[in-house]
C-alpha cells in the first residue's frame, strides 16, 4: 500500500479495512467518549480530503493489515491543521496509552518526535502554523 494518500486516492478495500480498524481500536480499548468524537472529526476532515494520511511516519504502523491507527491518524489530522507541537506530540502518547500500544511504539515514536521543532519550522515557512489546540477539538 502507498502511503501518503488522500482519501480518493485509497481503495474501498484499503478504507473499509482500515476505517474499520480505527473503530475496533477504540471498541477494543474501552476508550473515552472526547477520543471518539476526536477521531469522528477526523475522519470526516479525510473523507473531504482535507489532509492525507501516510501511517505512523518513519516507523513502524501498530498493525500489520493496514496503515490506519488513531494515534497516527489524528496526529496527522491535527498537523493538516496546523497544530503542530509537542503538545500534539503528548496528546498522540495520551492516545497511545489509552489504547493499550506496545513499548516499542512509545520508543520509536518518542525517538521521531524529538524532530518536531523542524515540522513546526516547515508550518511556520508555509504560514499554517497555528501551535495550539482550537478550543473545538476538545
Amino acid at each position: 500500500m502507498k502511503k501518503d494518500k488522500y482519501f480518493t486516492g485509497f481503495s474501498k478495500q484499503e478504507l473499509n479495512k482500515g476505517l474499520t480498524s480505527l473503530r475496533d481500536e477504540l471498541l477494543n480499548n474501552d476508550a473515552p467518549d472526547w477520543l471518539y468524537d476526536l477521531l469522528d472529526k477526523a475522519i470526516t476532515s479525510f473523507k473531504a480530503n482535507e489532509f492525507s494520511y501516510d501511517g505512523a511516519t518513519f516507523v513502524p504502523e501498530r498493525s500489520k493489515e493496514t496503515i490506519f491507527e488513531v494515534a497516527a491518524f489524528i496526529h496527522d489530522y491535527l498537523n493538516s491543521k496546523g497544530i503542530v507541537s509537542y503538545k500534539a506530540d503528548s496528546l498522540m502518547f495520551r492516545i497511545m496509552r489509552l489504547l493499550n500500544y506496545n513499548r516499542k511504539h512509545f520508543i520509536y515514536r518518542w525517538l521521531f518526535t524529538r524532530l518536531t521543532f523542524l515540522n513546526i519550522i516547515r508550518h511556520k515557512i508555509k504560514g499554517t502554523y497555528k501551535g495550539k489546540f482550537a478550543i473545538e477539538l476538545y
